[in-house]
């Protein structure tokens, strides 16, 4: 198996996007999170921000390709907000 999509099924226009907005998105996304954390769906918000840049950068190069932008594993954080949660 590749590590990403096959060179015919990429898009330059989206990758080149992708990768332009990806990291300044998850930037705002934390901005609107500490902005807003007090206020009736400022959390909410911040994670649908974050989602669209985790998304956009999928669709542009696949999960390989992801994972390499992301270097933290997801389902860490997720444990760890579950476990301070409770």
């Amino acid at each position: 198996a590749s590590a990403t999509l096959a060179p015919e099924r990429r898009s330059l226009v989206l990758e080149v996007v992708a990768r332009l907005i990806f990291h300044p998105v998850l930037v705002l996304s934390v901005y609107l999170l500490l902005c807003a954390e007090n206020l009736p769906g400022g959390g909410f918000v911040a994670g649908l921000t974050a989602g669209v840049a985790f998304i956009a950068r999928y669709l542009a190069g696949g999960r390989h390709e992801l994972a390499d932008a992301v270097r933290f594993k997801p389902g860490l954080f997720t444990g760890l907000g579950l476990f301070l949660s409770t």
